[in-house]
């Protein structure tokens, strides 16, 4: 098996809605959110930007150094595991998986296994691939 290119990396479940409440989310999927945004906090001075909605992440590590995706996977068999409340929660708040990789070689390798893939389509929410590269070339 190829090592991957991922140099650093994460995958992100992120909740966007109205009045979420940061607790009810966190018991309700059995994950602690890394950082939570209340509508109307400031995250900017200049200019001025507010929050126009409460925003919940969740995020993990990249953890396998041979690049396959051991995290991934067992973040979804834990949104398995709390469907009913994913979809409930899906029905009023936006919800996306977001995998976020970065690299200084200009190919970037990081494989997603069949199973994973499974899973995330019984989950049901979408993944937005993010990838940086300096674009070294080299081995």
């Amino acid at each position: 098996m190829s090592t991957t290119t991922v140099e650093n990396g994460r995958f992100s479940l992120m909740i966007r809605g109205e009045k979420l409440s940061q607790a009810q989310v966190e018991a309700g999927l059995d994950l602690v959110a890394t950082s939570f945004i209340e509508q109307g906090s400031l995250l900017s001075r200049l200019p001025r930007i507010e929050a126009t909605e409460d925003l919940w992440v969740h995020e993990i590590s990249l953890t396998s150094p041979d690049g396959t995706d051991t995290a991934l996977n067992g973040l979804l068999e834990t949104l398995l595991a709390h469907k009913p409340f994913l979809n409930a929660l899906a029905a009023k708040c936006q919800i996306t998986l977001r995998l976020y990789v970065r690299s200084s070689r200009a190919h970037i390798t990081y494989s997603l296994m069949p199973a994973t893939l499974q899973k995330l389509t019984e989950v049901g929410l979408p993944l937005e691939l993010s990838s940086l590269s300096w674009g070294e070339f080299g081995v």
